[in-house]
């Protein structure tokens, strides 16, 4: 046997990049893993549009990393937030002070909402990165359907008005999600809801929808919306 300690890799992040990396270090003999996430699960975030309109439940792309590396027993999961990183150490410093040192440091802890200095975007305006923020647009959607269908007059006043920022693959689908939601679904839950007052204006810098995708794609997505 040897006295050697196994190598510690530190990963930050539980999404696909945090995820993949432990999955290929776990069993492996001579490292120690510990992944690190503040929420203690993967989000499946290709279907977060879905969780934000309601066709899916949140627990239906929420997955237990601890669940996920039970069997393994040199991956060790950790609930807790990253607050500080030294790659020089290379550690860790998490948010109640402590410190987690490492042999080798992973950063995958994935992206923030961008607003690109929009006045009032942060403020006003509901992103789609997380489960927590597709939890708070299904909660904000569902509230004005319900509001709309007790009070027609709130429709005139945009109450079935959703405005949609990026024509990217999420935005997309958002917005084909959001129209299916009002014209098709809430008239069986809400049947006196004015669903002819509902709109969806998808807005993108560019002149295509799915704008890296190829002309024909454009054109299709274009069709379908």
């Amino acid at each position: 046997m040897s006295d050697e300690q196994p190598v510690h890799v530190v990963i930050v992040g539980g999404g696909f990049a945090g995820v993949a990396c432990a999955r290929r270090l776990a069993g492996q003999e001579g490292v120690r893993v510990t992944l690190l996430d503040r929420n203690g699960y993967h989000q499946f975030q290709p279907l977060l549009y879905q969780v934000a309109t309601a066709e899916l439940t949140p627990d239906d792309i929420r997955f237990d990393l601890g669940a996920m590396f039970a069997r393994h027993d040199n991956v060790q999961v950790r609930t807790a937030e990253v607050a500080a990183a030294d790659p020089e150490a290379p550690s860790v410093t998490l948010a109640d002070g402590e410190v987690v040192a490492a042999d080798v440091l992973v950063l995958a802890a994935g992206a923030q909402p961008n607003f690109f200095h929009t006045p009032g975007a942060d403020r006003f305006s509901f992103p789609l990165y997380s489960l927590e923020d597709a939890e708070r647009v299904r909660s904000r959607v569902l509230q004005l359907i319900e509001d709309a269908s007790a009070k027609p007059e709130l429709v005139d006043q945009g109450a079935l008005t959703f405005v949609v920022v990026g024509a990217g693959a999420t935005g997309v689908e958002t917005a084909g999600a959001l129209a299916e939601l009002v014209h098709d679904v809430m008239p069986h839950v809400h049947p006196h809801l004015a669903v002819a007052g509902g709109r969806v204006l998808l807005v993108d810098l560019g002149h295509a929808v799915l704008g890296p995708f190829s002309d024909d794609v454009h054109a299709y997505a274009a069709r379908q919306l």
